[in-house]
């Protein structure tokens, strides 16, 4: 393919662009975008979103991307599910001289399917993570669950080619669905790793500290870490949001555990977070491929986490980090022990920020992407 192409990008349904500023994902996420207009591999990319302000938010954006918001008459619950599925024929005009479409989940994967239908064009599946997989193991026999089933199968059975974010959520696919395997191919999450880059020695930063960064939902197994950091009298810096927050809070404070909750801040201001601490910890019960982790690891943190699918992909225990096996609390209480009495942490944290400067920079995620949609337009 010689010639520029115009992509339609389709946000997660009820996901706005607004979501994406406040939860400070927009500075990481339009990055590989601009970075399609600035190579000239796209003359237009049209980012098609639910919310209904979100053009407001265009001059953030570099000339050839296009805020596309959605219309105030579906800005409901059942009026959101509504556009999903109109939204290929209101905006006809532009789908209809778009080469290839692509999804950014599962979640709203139709609006994606009914787009190649209607116009002929490539049909791009990304998703970082496996919907189904991920209910699999809090909602399995649940309605969702049932019809997250349907909707991948559906999916991967109309896209061209598709993308996951990790080995094990490509197994997972191939053990579960009968599609044409030759179109899944496994692209890594990106960072930019000039930015997110070690900028203040590791003895030199936080050794008391302990660094989280992330959602605060059950996923994520918070509560045996607070009991671990209040077992071990030690701190802990909490930076993120989400449905458990009220409870960790309370929790903490029944433990009296040294915990500061910082709440959301924006992605820029992530690195010298990062740079104040020596040690971050993940112990989530499963991960698809966790950016905070992969930022923290480029900037050298020395990494703990629990050995589980997403995290297991990237930390090598007493390699580039340290693998706690189990989630329970004494087994993160092991492992941070573990961590703090490690003399090699100078050659962890090189071997950490090698690994993702390899397979995790920009540049190394965008050319990979960039030849397969070559490869499947071609």
């Amino acid at each position: 393919m010689n010639r520029e192409m115009n992509l339609a990008f389709l946000f997660t349904r009820k996901i706005s662009l607004k979501t994406w500023i406040d939860t400070g994902l927009f500075g990481r996420e339009k990055l590989i975008y601009e970075k399609m207009i600035e190579d000239k591999f796209c003359s237009k990319v049209y980012w098609f979103t639910y919310g209904v302000d979100d053009h407001k938010y265009q001059k953030k954006l570099c000339t050839g991307i296009k805020v596309i918001s959605m219309s105030k008459v579906f800005n409901s619950k059942v009026g959101i599910y509504i556009y999903s599925i109109l939204l290929p024929f209101i905006h006809f005009k532009i789908l209809s001289s778009v080469q290839m479409v692509k999804t950014n989940q599962m979640e709203g994967s139709w609006t994606a399917v009914l787009i190649k239908l209607l116009y002929g064009c490539k049909f791009y599946l990304r998703t970082g993570y496996t919907w189904s997989q991920l209910l699999e193991k809090s909602e399995k026999g649940s309605k969702l669950y049932k019809l997250s089933k349907i909707i991948e199968k559906v999916a991967y059975i109309y896209c061209d080619m598709a993308s996951v974010s990790s080995f094990h959520n490509q197994v997972y696919l191939q053990a579960n669905y009968s599609f044409n395997f030759k179109k899944l191919f496994v692209l890594g999450n990106f960072i930019d790793t000039q930015l997110f880059s070690s900028s203040k020695p590791i003895l030199k930063r936080d050794q008391e500290s302990l660094l989280y960064i992330g959602r605060l939902n059950h996923e994520k197994n918070l509560k045996p870490l607070i009991e671990s950091i209040a077992n071990l009298n030690l701190k802990l810096d909490i930076y993120g949001a989400g449905d458990q927050e009220k409870m960790l809070k309370s929790y903490t404070k029944e433990l009296d555990a040294s915990i500061i909750f910082h709440g959301l801040v924006a992605n820029e201001k992530l690195v010298d977070i990062y740079n104040s601490h020596k040690y971050y910890i993940l112990c989530s019960h499963a991960e698809g491929m966790p950016k905070t982790l992969i930022e923290a690891m480029s900037c050298a943190c020395i990494c703990l986490g629990t050995d589980v699918e997403g995290i297991n992909e990237l930390i090598i225990d007493n390699k580039n980090g340290f693998l706690a096996f189990g989630v329970s609390t004494n087994d993160i209480s092991l492992v941070i022990k573990r961590a703090l009495s490690c003399k090699e942490t100078k050659e962890i944290s090189k071997e950490a920020r090698k690994l993702i400067h390899n397979s995790f920079s920009l540049d190394a995620v965008y050319q990979l992407e960039k030849s397969k949609i070559q490869e499947c337009l071609s």
